[in-house]
């Protein structure tokens, strides 16, 4: 019996997001463009969630020293709400190094996301902040015409970095 209900999330996982909400929704390159273009902050990371019951799509924008993530409906995008996450004792540290290295770029991200879809003819379903090595990576999940890909690039200057394996 379990097989079947193991099959049925492996589909549930791999199918394009989109079909799974409906496929009513904006995209995040639309979400993460507006954004950015209603703050004096750049969007660092960027994702699909839950904001009081409601589908959301969560953008962390970063400027004037510190976060904001804005919580935007993935159907209207409308705000719903924004808020500044609190950070606790060693993580500050290590995250505000990779918040400063990230706010150094001064980098829009939609243009980053722009060229991913176009490059894959697909759509960027998730967008994450990393330092990998010294070099500030964003990390995206592309739902394509062939299934979904991990992209990697450089943030400093777009360039394909190669995809390592998830553990």
């Amino acid at each position: 019996m379990q097989k079947p209900i193991i099959a049925f999330a492996a589909l549930a996982i791999a199918a394009p997001l989109s079909a799974q909400t409906g496929g009513d929704m904006m995209d995040l390159s639309e979400v993460v463009a507006a954004a950015e273009s209603s703050s004096s902050a750049h969007a660092m990371e960027a994702e699909l969630e839950g904001y009081k019951g409601q589908l959301a799509y969560e953008v962390e924008l970063v400027g004037d020293g510190k976060i904001t993530t804005m919580y935007v409906d993935a159907r209207t995008g409308a705000t719903l709400g924004t808020e500044e996450p609190r950070l606790e004792n060693a993580w500050r540290d290590i995250f505000d190094r990779e918040m400063k290295m990230f706010a150094d770029l001064n980098q829009p991200l939609a243009p980053r996301i722009a060229a991913v879809e176009q490059e894959t003819e697909g759509k960027v379903r998730e967008v994450s902040y990393d330092v990998e090595g010294g070099i500030p990576v964003l990390e995206m999940e592309v739902d394509t015409p062939t299934g979904t890909a991990e992209w990697k690039v450089d943030a400093r200057d777009g360039s394909r970095l190669p995809a390592g394996f998830d553990d």
